[in-house]
């Protein structure tokens, strides 16, 4: 069985698509899903203490885009500032802050409704059981 952590963020920001509407905001959810990359420390009682790490990188990492428009930042300016753009653009940055801990990021969810949630990553899960799904 593995671990995992998931940590949730919200975001402000406003986006665009590229003239078919105008600018407008939302209050983006973003979801994070990290494990362990190695199993030897876990009788160690520091875990509380490393996933702070995580939440205060990610924290760190989200602030720069809050309150902004999207389409006026770099790469959303010259590629689209779509939630599947502005998902894999974090997926990827996170992804390589991430792995400079003692953990790495498998997934991330971002949604900008309740009804409409963007997932990337290497690793998807079963809603039904929450078995991981390796891709």
């Amino acid at each position: 069985m593995k671990d995992y952590y998931i940590c949730r963020y919200n975001m402000n920001a406003t986006h665009s698509f590229s003239g078919r509407e105008s600018e407008h905001g939302h209050t983006f959810h973003i979801s994070v899903y990290v494990e362990r990359k190695s199993c030897e420390d876990l009788e160690n009682d520091t875990t509380d203490m490393e996933i702070g790490s995580i939440d205060r990188l990610v924290e760190s990492f989200l602030h720069q885009y809050e309150g902004r428009y999207l389409n006026d930042m770099e790469p959303f300016s010259e590629n689209g500032a779509s939630v599947e753009d502005i998902g894999d653009f974090f997926y990827d940055q996170l992804a390589g802050l991430i792995d400079k801990t003692e953990f790495k990021l498998n997934r991330l969810d971002i949604a900008e409704n309740p009804l409409f949630v963007y997932e990337v990553g290497d690793v998807a899960f079963h809603a039904n059981n929450n078995r991981e799904v390796i891709l």
